[in-house]
């Protein structure tokens, strides 16, 4: 290998550190789900947003599942399914977000039709993905018990008489 040129390491090391959060990051995902390589293009931009779309698609219904499953079989376990699939979620999210982020400038995203541009807008918009690892957990788990709650609470307009929160019962 050759020697690099002045400045060169110290700019690749740059890189490093400003990649490492995200490389950090997509260890938890599945590697189908890491966002790959884009350049700052409308060419790039419309690929990232095919990309984004046909992996999200896997993403949100394997979360979206978790949920259903959860809703329709209140159990610890299955608390714990969705709350894994909703951080999965989130991480997906916040990677494909941060690529955007990084990636991006606004006089590309401007030249985008308008629906792609607000395609990409969105996506850069991380919602709970926002919030530190520790926070997120229990954002989810919050849900999760407010899910239940809702799910197995009664109302009791009258004495001894109950009505359950839950539709069909």
């Amino acid at each position: 290998m050759g020697a690099m040129a002045p400045g060169t390491h110290s700019l690749v090391r740059m890189a490093l550190l400003l990649l490492l959060p995200a490389l950090m990051l997509c260890e938890a995902l599945p590697a189908i789900w890491v966002p790959g390589d884009y350049a700052n293009n409308i060419s790039d931009a419309l690929r990232f947003l095919s990309d984004y779309n046909s992996t999200a698609e896997e993403v949100f219904f394997n979360s979206v599942s978790a949920s259903w499953n959860y809703n329709t079989n209140l159990t610890e376990h299955n608390s714990k399914l969705q709350v894994a699939a909703s951080l999965e979620e989130q991480a997906f999210v916040e990677a494909w977000g941060g690529v955007a982020k990084q990636v991006f400038s606004k006089d590309v995203l401007d030249s985008l039709p308008a629906k792609d541009k607000k395609l990409v807008n969105k996506i850069m918009s991380l919602g709970a993905a926002n919030l530190p690892q520790a926070e997120r957990e229990e954002y989810n788990t919050i849900l999760s018990t407010m899910d239940s709650i809702y799910s197995t609470a009664k109302v009791f307009p009258q004495p001894n008489i109950s009505w359950s929160l839950e539709p069909g019962e």
